[in-house]
């Protein structure tokens, strides 16, 4: 049973038309309802499903409607949008991100991550300097991480520890896309140093440069990373080729797990010969009105060409 909380009282009853969202682009998640109560800028609201609580936000934005308010809230990781100057010299990733968040009002739950970070970030904002930290152990380490905010807690996970199986009914209608537009069979690495021209590494596949032809990319490195190159060039490569799939799936009906429906989440569907495994979540568009849950998401995958 959800409850929308604030000031330590349920006003979903008084409450509708209520929607939160999350993307794997975007900080953050968004709640928005409209209610007959008159609630005040910068007051805390929380949606929870039974005891856990999915959402703690602050109102941002009120419309005067007719006989009820409009509110939009957003969560805490608008305290990441707070710029600082930081240096690191040679700290372990998850232990550089951890130092961040004194800067904030939040705490966090990282989860370990070896790779060693020598940068220094000016004028950028916490949740940059994050998604920085993030890529740069992703190149390192050949996993993928991703960073999300519950209740005031910082979480950073692995996304391949995050398979959801929730009571859904899908609609009818489900037709994905493919597109090679952002595959690349050629990866190499330089110093950007401009005293270093250099190509440090290149990782390539030639199996079927033939069909595809050559799709190469460029990135740059620290010179004191430069240890790091090839390890990077091969998860880099690893990572873009591949053909991308993607699906929009509107209207489907949840009936139990829906508080797991959520970005960088790995979804299983079945879907005769069209869909059937587990998808990553690009983005989760949820409504509750009238006591049904509804959600619409936007799913990828990657397959080998």
């Amino acid at each position: 049973m959800y409850k929308l909380i604030t000031e330590n009282t349920d006003i979903l009853y008084n409450s509708n038309s209520i929607s939160w969202n999350s993307d794997i682009d975007t900080l953050g998640t968004q709640l928005s309802f409209e209610s007959i109560k008159d609630l005040y800028e910068g007051a805390v609201v929380s949606l929870f499903s039974g005891s856990r609580e999915l959402i703690r936000s602050v109102i941002i934005d009120k419309t005067w409607n007719r006989r009820t308010q409009t509110y939009t809230t957003k969560d805490y990781s608008r305290y990441l949008k707070n710029k600082v100057i930081k240096q690191f010299n040679n700290i372990k990733a998850s232990d550089a991100i951890n130092s961040l968040l004194s800067e904030a009002y939040i705490t966090g739950n990282i989860v370990e991550i070896p790779t060693l970070i020598s940068k220094t970030y000016k004028n950028k904002n916490l949740s940059e300097i994050i998604d920085d930290i993030l890529e740069q152990a992703k190149g390192d380490q050949g996993i993928e991480y991703f960073k999300e905010i519950e209740s005031n807690i910082l979480y950073v996970r692995e996304l391949q520890d995050m398979k959801i199986n929730p009571n859904i009914i899908l609609p009818k209608s489900i037709n994905p896309k493919s597109s090679i537009e952002n595959m690349k069979n050629r990866i190499q690495i330089v110093s950007n140093s401009e005293s270093n021209n250099a190509i440090i590494a290149t990782a390539e596949n030639t199996d079927k440069l033939d069909w595809y032809g050559l799709l190469s990319d460029m990135q740059e490195v620290d010179d004191k990373n430069i240890a790091q190159a090839q390890n990077i060039a091969n998860n880099t490569l690893s990572e873009a080729n591949m053909i991308v799939r993607s699906c929009s799936i509107n209207d489907i009906i949840v009936l139990d797990g829906g508080e797991d429906i959520k970005a960088n989440r790995l979804i299983y569907l079945n879907v005769g010969s069209r869909l059937c495994g587990y998808y990553k979540i690009k983005n989760a568009s949820h409504t509750l009105s009238k006591g049904i849950h509804k959600v619409n998401l936007t799913i990828e995958w990657k397959v080998n060409p």
